[in-house]
Order: structure tokens, then sequence, then C-alpha cells
């Protein structure tokens, strides 16, 4: 949602002639080098993966503080978006995996514009369950156990990693994500923190204090287009009851997360409680598991598909 709105923003900027990357952790540049509506057709494709971007997010540090940022400077991925890089055309990305690495961004690039959204983590959860992993399981082995041991390390880890489920899982991956990114944003100059439902609320506002924040005009039609969704919606409630009170406690630390960060809560404890309490999903299913039988059924036909190939072009 707010992708498109910054894309609408760039493209009354600057015409054409700017880029657009969207994930480059894992999705190819060049394919989603335009307009989201129009990237959509890419998701889901193996031609649209960057094995390059997938290659650096894996040899990558999910964490790296101001001390550790160095290694990554000259690095061919990461140079892409430095100042120097892409000084001849304005370059607008949008990151799912660089919460904690958000230093050497800033490094790579002294005045650039950084807008952080943060989200509470139950509906951020119930948003992605069977559609995506946090972990990266969907496209590369799971983050999970260097997650742990990173944290680990800085005694920061708070679930037990062997004994913890999926739903814990999950919403300690949320909390150390946006904990490291509120982190940096209460230091760096140039980073505004927008919390997601207090923006859902009042759209207006949030727009124009957006477009304050990147020193352009405001324009009438811009509120508009965010009636219209774009990405994945939270829909109806998938989380079961046990993986909803297993996130709660880390509801609660959300609450301390946007103290810290200076925002309001667009929904409170309470909200989140009166909605979800006694609605949950009657079924418990792991999606690690159903993810790992979806993957099973889709090598099996790309599989038979080959075999179907070969089988015309012998005809």
């Amino acid at each position: 949602m707010v992708y498109s709105l910054l894309q609408t923003v760039y493209a009354r900027l600057y015409g054409e002639n700017y880029i657009s990357s969207y994930e480059p952790f894992i999705w190819d540049r060049e394919k989603f080098n335009c307009p989201y509506q129009k990237a959509t057709k890419y998701f889901g494709r193996t031609s649209s993966l960057s094995i390059e971007g997938i290659y650096n997010h894996v040899k990558t540090a999910l964490f790296i503080n101001s001390t550790g940022k160095e290694g990554y400077i000259n690095n061919e991925f990461f140079r892409y978006f430095s100042a120097t890089q892409r000084a001849s055309r304005p370059h607008l990305a949008k990151f799912i995996r660089a919460n904690g690495r958000m230093s050497v961004f800033r490094a790579l690039n002294p005045e650039a514009k950084m807008l952080l959204i943060i989200r509470n983590p139950i509906d951020n959860i119930n948003c992605a369950k069977y559609k995506f992993s946090f972990y990266g399981t969907d496209f590369h082995p799971s983050d999970y156990p260097r997650f742990c041991e990173q944290l680990g390390a800085n005694n920061k880890l708070i679930l037990d990693k062997e004994k913890s489920q999926w739903a814990q899982r999950q919403a300690e991956y949320c909390h150390q994500m946006n904990t490291a990114a509120v982190e940096f944003a209460s230091v760096d100059g140039n980073t505004k923190i927008i919390e997601y439902d207090c923006f859902i609320q009042d759209k207006a506002t949030a727009v124009i204090e957006v477009c304050d924040f990147l020193g352009v005009v405001h324009r009438l039609g811009l509120t508009e287009q965010l009636g219209r969704s774009t990405g994945p919606m939270t829909g109806s409630i998938t989380l079961s009851q046990p993986e909803y009170e297993a996130i709660l406690p880390y509801d609660l630390l959300y609450t301390r997360i946007t103290e810290r960060a200076g925002v309001i809560r667009g929904l409170s404890t309470k909200d989140i409680r009166n909605h979800y309490g006694g609605n949950c999903a009657n079924d418990d299913l792991d999606p690690e598991h159903m993810e790992s039988t979806t993957n099973r059924l889709r090598k099996f036909i790309r599989f038979q598909k080959s075999k179907l190939r070969k089988f015309e072009n012998d005809v």
C-alpha cells in the first residue's frame, strides 16, 4: 500500500526516470522495476527470483550494528543501493528483510530517507500464515537457526530455541526485527516510523506526513489511491486459539516498542483481544508442515511438466 503510494509520488516527480526495487533480497531487480500493480504477475515464478539477492541474504548476518557494516560497503549487491551508484536516477526500494541491516544501507546512502513500517505481531502473523515465511523457508534454508544463534550470542533471545512452537517463533521474529529497526531509527536523523494501524485509521493525515517527510508537495488523489488494496490483506482469522495465546505476550512487548518509537498504537491490546478472543480458527495445522508438503507437490508437478515437454518434443 505505502510502496504503491510512493511509486505514484515518484512518477509525478520523475516520470519514468526512476528505479523501483521490491524486496531485492528475493526478487529480480529488473522484473520488479515497474509499478507494483504490474509486478504482481511475477510473484510465485522461479524465473522472477534473484539468485544474487538470495545468496547475499543467506550470506549476510540478519543483525548488523554500526561497527559491523564495513564488510558490506564494497559488496556489489549492496553497492547497487549506494548514493554514488544511483546518483543519475532516483531509487525507491522496498525491503522486508532489512530491519536488522539498516545501518548498512545508511552507510551506503547517508542522505537516503527511510520509512519504517511496524505492525502489531498478532495481525502481522495472522496475515502471513499460509502466505509468507518470515524465516524464508519458501525460498531458501530456514533463517531460524542463525537467527537464534546471533540473538543468543547477545543474550537477546526470548524463546526456547528447541521447545518453542511455530507461533512463538514467528512472534519472536516480529519482535526482534521491530526492536532492531526502532533502535536504529531512534538515533538516525532521517528515518520516519509509521505504525501500520494508525496509518490505516487516518490515511489522509498519514499521507500528508509522509509527503512532508519526503519534502514533496501533497496533491489530491494520493489518499484516494490508498483505498485500493495492493498487497496481501489480513482477511479472516487464520490463527488457532493456542497460536493466538502464544503470540499475545509479544503484543504487550509491541506496546513498549511503539512507546520507544514515539508512535501511537492504532489498535490497543484490548482491541486485539476483542477481535481474536473466542473467534480463532478451529484448526491447529502446523504451517511449516503444510509448507513442506506443498513444496514437495510443487516439485512433483514441475517434474511431471518436464516429462510432458520431453514427450511432446520427442513426438
